[in-house]
């Protein structure tokens, strides 16, 4: 690690190349110091290595690699790429894959590391991301993403809050999410049109994914929450089985046909699945 951590703005490094943020990537450069340097604090967990999604002119990168050992990065944009080496390319712990985040295997870096992933996640392949990046939730240290504020939103929604679906319930299921940090327009270079938050995602030790089948689990949830504003019992009618076996799962379950998806805690959601499996309207694919 650095000993000294020297933040610069992203106007400073774009004018030095010569570029500008391209509206067609969606780029918005972080230029808050105290966001990076909380972001990057939240990532120096027992000295792990980081995955860094994203990592643009380096802004992040550069506070990494003075509060972690170990940094991996992942950009795209060959101009990006360009000045992550040509800024760090030296540094033992500076590594870059040039690549889309969108496809990257999250699952084998997490088994070969037990690491931390962080960065910026676009929107439009932000669900993608947190989806692959749960499968090996179990394997990991820690996430800490930065995402538009609907999603933290939704991510951090609690039983019976209208943000709450079920990629909320999935996460739930898996990991103690927590806001930490919430960032207006004027954080970024350009400004965005929305605001931003940074969530933490760190692996629960009393998942209730230790007593049913992960993806019987989501599939479960994905049919509970496929129609949000009918009640649970319509809801898996359409998307899992028929009203006979609904009635009956929610029963064996303890759980009230009348309720909406967003109102069923989540042990309440391993309880269906187990009840599911046992209807054999899903597989105990352990």
């Amino acid at each position: 690690m650095n000993e000294i951590f020297r933040f610069e703005h992203p106007r400073t490094v774009l004018n030095r190349y010569g570029l500008a943020a391209k509206k067609s990537w969606g780029q918005n450069f972080l230029v808050s110091e105290k966001a990076v340097r909380t972001i990057a604090e939240a990532c120096a967990v027992d000295d792990a290595p980081v995955l860094e999604i994203g990592g643009g002119l380096g802004t992040l990168t550069q506070a990494l690699l003075h509060f972690v050992s170990q940094v991996t990065v992942i950009e795209q944009d060959r101009d990006m790429c360009e000045v992550l080496r040509t800024e760090f390319g030296n540094r033992p712990n500076f590594s870059l894959v040039e690549g889309n985040a969108a496809v990257f295997n999250y699952q084998q870096w997490l088994q070969s590391t037990g690491g931390i992933i962080a960065g910026n996640l676009p929107y439009q392949i932000t669900g993608a991301i947190i989806k692959q990046v749960l499968i090996a939730s179990s394997e990991m240290k820690k996430s800490v993403f930065m995402v538009q504020k609907e999603v933290a939103d939704r991510l951090c929604a609690p039983v019976s809050d209208h943000n709450r679906g079920a990629l909320s319930v999935m996460v739930s299921a898996r990991c103690h999410v927590k806001n930490i940090l919430r960032l207006k327009p004027t954080a970024f270079f350009p400004p965005p049109k929305v605001r931003s938050s940074v969530v933490t995602l760190v692996p629960r030790e009393d998942s209730v994914l230790k007593e049913v089948p992960g993806l019987a689990f989501d599939k479960v949830v994905k049919a509970a929450f496929a129609t949000r504003r009918k009640t649970i019992k319509n809801s898996l009618s359409g998307a899992l089985c028929e009203k006979d076996a609904a009635d009956r799962i929610l029963q064996v379950a303890g759980i009230s046909p009348s309720l909406r998806a967003q109102d069923i805690h989540v042990q309440q959601f391993a309880a269906l699945t187990r009840a599911a499996i046992d209807e054999q309207l899903v597989e105990d694919n352990r």
